[in-house]
Protein backbone atom coordinates (compact mmCIF):
# COMPACT_ATOMS: atom_id res chain seq x y z
CA UNK A 1 0.00 0.00 0.00
CA UNK A 2 2.63 2.39 0.94
CA UNK A 3 4.62 1.78 -2.46
CA UNK A 4 1.25 2.62 -4.70
CA UNK A 5 0.89 5.78 -2.81
CA UNK A 6 4.30 6.72 -3.24
CA UNK A 7 3.77 5.42 -7.08
CA UNK A 8 0.39 7.87 -6.85
CA UNK A 9 2.17 10.78 -5.44
CA UNK A 10 5.03 10.43 -8.28
CA UNK A 11 2.99 10.10 -11.22
CA UNK A 12 -0.10 12.72 -10.43
CA UNK A 13 1.90 16.13 -10.89
CA UNK A 14 2.96 14.23 -14.59
CA UNK A 15 -0.74 13.33 -15.23
CA UNK A 16 -1.39 16.73 -14.63
CA UNK A 17 0.50 18.91 -16.15
CA UNK A 18 0.96 16.25 -19.28
CA UNK A 19 -3.01 17.39 -19.63
CA UNK A 20 -2.76 21.00 -19.13
CA UNK A 21 -4.44 20.90 -16.16
CA UNK A 22 -4.80 23.86 -13.47
CA UNK A 23 -6.27 24.02 -10.40
CA UNK A 24 -7.46 22.00 -7.70
CA UNK A 25 -11.24 21.12 -9.27
CA UNK A 26 -9.19 20.52 -12.93
CA UNK A 27 -7.19 17.57 -10.81
CA UNK A 28 -10.31 16.02 -9.28
CA UNK A 29 -12.18 15.72 -12.34
CA UNK A 30 -8.68 14.41 -14.00
CA UNK A 31 -8.67 12.00 -10.83
CA UNK A 32 -12.06 10.91 -11.52
CA UNK A 33 -11.87 10.32 -15.10
CA UNK A 34 -8.69 7.82 -14.17
CA UNK A 35 -10.85 6.10 -11.86
CA UNK A 36 -13.90 5.43 -14.28
CA UNK A 37 -11.56 4.29 -16.87
CA UNK A 38 -9.93 2.29 -14.47
CA UNK A 39 -13.59 1.03 -12.95
CA UNK A 40 -14.97 0.19 -16.71
CA UNK A 41 -11.16 -2.33 -16.97
CA UNK A 42 -12.49 -4.01 -13.53
CA UNK A 43 -16.12 -4.21 -14.58
CA UNK A 44 -14.83 -6.11 -17.92
CA UNK A 45 -12.25 -8.25 -16.04
CA UNK A 46 -15.41 -9.10 -13.35
CA UNK A 47 -17.41 -10.04 -16.52
CA UNK A 48 -14.71 -12.61 -17.86
CA UNK A 49 -14.32 -14.15 -14.66
CA UNK A 50 -18.03 -14.96 -14.06
CA UNK A 51 -18.14 -16.38 -17.83
CA UNK A 52 -15.08 -18.32 -17.24
CA UNK A 53 -16.63 -19.55 -13.97
CA UNK A 54 -19.71 -20.66 -16.06
CA UNK A 55 -17.73 -22.28 -18.57
CA UNK A 56 -16.21 -24.24 -15.85
CA UNK A 57 -19.52 -25.39 -14.53
CA UNK A 58 -20.80 -26.56 -17.51
CA UNK A 59 -17.53 -28.43 -19.05
CA UNK A 60 -16.69 -30.15 -15.77
CA UNK A 61 -20.11 -30.86 -14.44
CA UNK A 62 -19.12 -34.26 -13.79
CA UNK A 63 -16.68 -33.30 -11.19
CA UNK A 64 -18.36 -31.85 -7.52
CA UNK A 65 -15.16 -30.25 -6.76
CA UNK A 66 -14.95 -28.09 -9.80
CA UNK A 67 -18.80 -27.12 -9.68
CA UNK A 68 -17.91 -25.86 -6.15
CA UNK A 69 -14.76 -23.99 -7.28
CA UNK A 70 -16.96 -22.82 -10.50
CA UNK A 71 -19.94 -21.86 -8.11
CA UNK A 72 -17.17 -19.96 -5.50
CA UNK A 73 -15.74 -18.07 -8.81
CA UNK A 74 -19.11 -16.93 -10.12
CA UNK A 75 -20.63 -15.82 -6.89
CA UNK A 76 -17.24 -13.63 -6.29
CA UNK A 77 -17.37 -12.17 -10.02
CA UNK A 78 -21.10 -10.87 -9.16
CA UNK A 79 -20.17 -9.66 -5.40
CA UNK A 80 -17.34 -7.96 -8.28
CA UNK A 81 -19.37 -6.76 -10.41
CA UNK A 82 -22.11 -5.04 -7.83
CA UNK A 83 -19.30 -3.23 -6.47
CA UNK A 84 -17.85 -1.85 -9.36
CA UNK A 85 -21.32 -0.96 -11.05
CA UNK A 86 -22.06 0.82 -7.58
CA UNK A 87 -18.80 2.67 -7.12
CA UNK A 88 -19.41 3.96 -10.80
CA UNK A 89 -22.37 5.38 -9.72
CA UNK A 90 -20.77 7.09 -6.53
CA UNK A 91 -18.26 8.81 -8.56
CA UNK A 92 -21.15 9.87 -11.33
CA UNK A 93 -23.14 11.15 -8.12
CA UNK A 94 -19.49 13.21 -7.04
CA UNK A 95 -18.98 14.38 -10.53
CA UNK A 96 -22.19 16.25 -10.85
CA UNK A 97 -22.38 17.68 -7.38
CA UNK A 98 -18.91 19.45 -7.78
CA UNK A 99 -18.74 19.95 -11.24
CA UNK A 100 -21.81 21.20 -11.77
CA UNK A 101 -21.11 24.48 -9.66
CA UNK A 102 -25.12 24.69 -8.32
CA UNK A 103 -24.64 21.21 -6.80
CA UNK A 104 -28.16 20.10 -8.18
CA UNK A 105 -28.03 16.72 -9.47
CA UNK A 106 -29.16 15.96 -13.22
CA UNK A 107 -31.84 13.36 -12.87
CA UNK A 108 -32.81 11.77 -16.26
CA UNK A 109 -36.46 11.86 -17.02
CA UNK A 110 -38.71 9.09 -16.05
CA UNK A 111 -40.54 6.73 -18.98
CA UNK A 112 -43.91 7.58 -19.62
CA UNK A 113 -46.47 5.67 -21.16
CA UNK A 114 -48.46 7.03 -24.21
CA UNK A 115 -52.18 7.89 -24.31
CA UNK A 116 -54.37 6.47 -26.44
CA UNK A 117 -56.64 8.98 -28.16
CA UNK A 118 -60.10 7.26 -28.48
Amino acid sequence: MKKLSIMLLTILPALTYATGVTGVAAILETITGLFAQLNAIFIGAAVLMFFWGLAIFILKSGDPEEIKKAKKMMTWSIIALFLMVSVWGVVKIMQETIFTGDGSLVTPDLPVLPTVKS
